[in-house]
């Protein structure tokens, strides 16, 4: 859902392709005659990918984009590939890319981060009230969403980042993502962190092991 370009909505249908190319990036591969007069939509930042994100995920998302991540803009650029083949260009990117970030993604040491008592319970709280739930579905006691349509899923969440990455995107989202919707809720530090708190609570991700980059794979990449 791209607010403005409802079926109903206010633009004329040539006002909506504007905005459509622009949303979803299509000069990026086509050339657009009035490319010009289109705000250009900013790509994430991939620097320190790596150590943002869970390689197991990237590489789900690589493969399988919308399969991994429902309503991303992300297009499937392996489409065409028979499964195998995807699955080998994903894992080659996916160490091609942590080979170039500065650190591991580690979740281990993000769970395991002193995080003061009760952090959880403020991270529900302040969910539900700073205005998270104004896109996202509220969550129930045993954390599952309640709204299934008409909010931006976060069950991809718990398997893409870990407390601590989690928390610098809550912290500063335009500053990895200078596109996105998620807007700056201007919180602190301690308040983004109990958030992705909350929000990590029953993830499983803290069994993954940081990935050693492989030499031949990171030039396929």
């Amino acid at each position: 859902m791209v607010p403005g370009v409802e079926r109903d909505g206010p633009l004329t249908p040539a006002q909506v392709g504007s905005v459509l190319i622009s949303e979803l990036r299509c000069a990026a591969c086509h050339r657009v005659d009035d490319h010009a007069q289109l705000l250009e939509k900013k790509a994430p930042d991939l620097k320190d990918v790596g150590s943002r994100l869970s390689p197991a995920f990237m590489e789900r998302f690589i493969a399988s984009p919308s399969a991994t991540q429902h309503g991303t803009k992300m297009p499937d650029l392996l489409l065409a590939e028979p499964a195998s083949k995807r699955s080998e260009i994903a894992k080659a990117i996916t160490h091609f890319l942590v080979s170039q970030s500065s650190q591991n993604f580690n979740a281990d040491a993000a769970t395991e981060k002193d995080v003061k008592a009760g952090a959880v319970k403020v991270g529900k709280e302040l969910f539900h009230s700073v205005g998270c739930v104004a896109c996202h579905s509220p969550r129930d006691d045993k954390g599952q969403e309640t709204i299934k349509d008409e909010s931006i899923s976060l069950a991809h969440v718990s398997a893409k980042y870990s407390i601590t990455s989690l928390g610098d995107f809550l912290f500063q989202p335009a500053k990895t993502r200078p596109s996105g919707r998620m807007p700056d809720m201007k919180l602190t530090r301690e308040e983004a962190s109990d958030i992705a708190g909350y929000l990590l609570e029953r993830s499983d991700i803290q069994a993954a092991r940081p990935l050693q980059p492989d030499a031949a794979l990171v030039a396929a990449g």
